[in-house]
């Protein structure tokens, strides 16, 4: 399941990527020099909307999914203001507030609006209901004593978020520079005036349009370049070296620290699994240029414009994406043959490379996150708002401390409490079945285990419940019932394994899910 779910991030991840580059051909060359060029912009504004809209109509679906696509609908609105690489201020604006507000999920008088301020390292954040700006700054002196917070500081200031940056472009230009995906349909617009805030200015306007069978093909170029990309493996391997190295020579934490060797393993392992994951996206997209059609019924189309100004930025750029969904599931969900979803963003960029000034809020408008984890009281600042209601709901009191385990059966990692838990035998699964060590899962729970070997039977008592299983047997006696299992019970390395269901009868929560088990005693 972990490594579906990777292979579908890192899809969208080289989706994200391409979609800037898909002017590489010569039509549109001048698009590679405007995303060069905008990520080299040191200051700047701009805005962004995000729309989405379907043909789901409200006798389709329940009120609450309904009530998600209308808000989905009208859309968000950002603002964004950028003084320099590392300050910078983020306005998201959700236009549906109003039907939030109606159900209660927005309380509050105030338009649904969210700050986000970053500062160096130092991170603020406020929605328009609340009095004062929460404040995450991993150098706090009350995180860390005083003398290794300075270290702390030192090690992870502002220079080290430079290099940062430093490392992100010596990647992404050369990137940019090297990819040669030639399309099909790139169309140029001609000169088209734009009214920005800081005036009207004339652009060329470069549209982009793609169907679902060539951003297959892109997918497959794209995932495939990256796989064989110095500058990637330089830059995922340096992002993980860097932080030990700033530690490292900064004497930042004290007590053992990994060795450079371990961290470079780290590194490198994590480098291959990223690569491994983008060579599997590659041979998906190159076995079968239809497998989204063919395998889920999933047919999209693409266009894209670009605006460039006179000196080669990028000033507004115009996408919509036409998805339509075609199979059984659609028609059960929404009573439909074909969901048919459009994606709409737009988003303009001016006072390029002007002075801009972002007011970070001063002290004594935040509280800040690791003061709170010292002394919950001082939450009361947070106010009503939300901020404050998530707060007060994340430090109740939890219940008593139990067992919880957690399994991942593709990467062998079995976890009791945070910590690694020794197996018996490691679970596996049999006919798409996890098959469980009964004693150990049973007196981890502070049950009973008793093994009958003549008649090959283990019977488990547990809080006044009898459980009587039988080797090689799919019947299950339990309390004079019986119930049957998905799998019989078996017998491997002289240790019963039984079908993970049979666990739940001693748990408190359990839930098992596409190679992952969760138990809670």
């Amino acid at each position: 399941m972990k490594k579906n779910y990777l292979r579908y991030v890192v899809l969208a991840l080289v989706l994200l990527l391409s979609f800037s580059l898909m002017g590489c051909n010569e039509d549109a060359a001048v698009l590679k020099d405007g995303m060069k060029k905008s990520m080299e912009i040191e200051s700047s504004r701009g805005t962004a909307d995000f729309t989405i809209s379907s043909n789901i109509k409200a006798e389709e679906v329940d009120e609450e999914l309904l009530l998600i696509l209308s808000i989905l609908e009208e859309g968000l609105t950002m603002d964004i203001e950028m003084e320099s690489f590392t300050t910078m201020a983020m306005d998201v604006t959700v236009n549906g507030e109003d039907k939030l507000r109606d159900i209660g999920l927005w309380p509050y008088e105030e338009r649904l609006n969210v700050e986000f301020l970053v500062q160096d390292e130092s991170i603020a954040l406020k929605t328009s209901s609340d009095p004062v700006y929460l404040l995450l700054d991993p150098t706090d002196a009350t995180l860390l004593g005083a003398e290794e917070s300075l270290e702390f500081e030192k090690a992870f200031g502002q220079d080290y978020n430079e290099q940062q940056i430093q490392m992100m472009l010596d990647f992404m230009i050369p990137f940019i520079d090297e990819f040669a995906f030639k399309l099909s349909n790139v169309e140029n617009l001609g000169t088209v005036e734009l009214e920005l805030p800081d005036g009207t200015i004339e652009t060329t306007g470069y549209r982009l349009q793609l169907d679902s069978e060539e951003v297959m093909a892109l997918l497959a170029y794209s995932s495939k370049y990256l796989a064989e990309s110095e500058h990637l493996k330089n830059y995922l391997i340096n992002s993980i070296m860097l932080p030990y190295e700033q530690i490292k020579d900064n004497e930042a934490v004290e007590g053992d620290t990994p060795t450079i060797q371990e961290v470079e393993e780290i590194a490198e392992t994590s480098y291959q699994m990223f690569r491994d994951i983008l060579l599997d996206v590659n041979e998906i997209m190159e076995k079968n240029p239809l497998y989204l059609k063919e395998e889920y019924g999933i047919d999209f189309s693409i266009i894209e414009d670009y605006y460039i100004d006179s000196e080669g930025y990028i000033r507004k750029t115009d996408s919509t994406y036409y998805i339509e969904i075609e199979n059984e599931a659609i028609v059960e969900e929404f009573g439909i043959p074909v969901l048919e979803l459009v994606i709409h963003s737009k988003a303009t960029t001016w006072d390029i490379n002007q002075p801009i000034t972002v007011d970070f809020p001063a002290v004594e408008e935040t509280v800040s996150f690791f003061s709170l984890m010292e002394d919950p009281d001082q939450s009361e600042a947070l106010g009503d708002g939300l901020l404050g209601e998530l707060f007060d709901s994340f430090a109740m009191p939890m219940p008593p401390a139990g067992k919880h385990i957690f399994m991942d059966l593709e990467n062998e990692m079995f976890m009791l409490n945070g910590e690694p838990l020794e197996m018996q035998i490691d679970p596996y699964t049999k006919d798409g079945v996890i098959m469980l060590p009964l004693r150990q899962m049973v007196e981890l729970a502070e049950g009973e285990v008793i093994w009958n070997a003549k008649n090959r039977q283990v019977s488990c008592i547990h809080e006044g419940n009898e459980v009587l299983v039988t080797i090689g047997n799919d019947k299950v006696l339990v309390n004079d019932e019986y119930i049957t299992l998905q799998q019989p019970a078996v017998i491997v390395e002289d240790t019963t394994m039984v079908s993970a269901e049979l666990i739940e009868l001693f748990a408190q929560h359990f839930t098992v899910e596409e190679g992952l088990v969760i138990i809670s005693y």
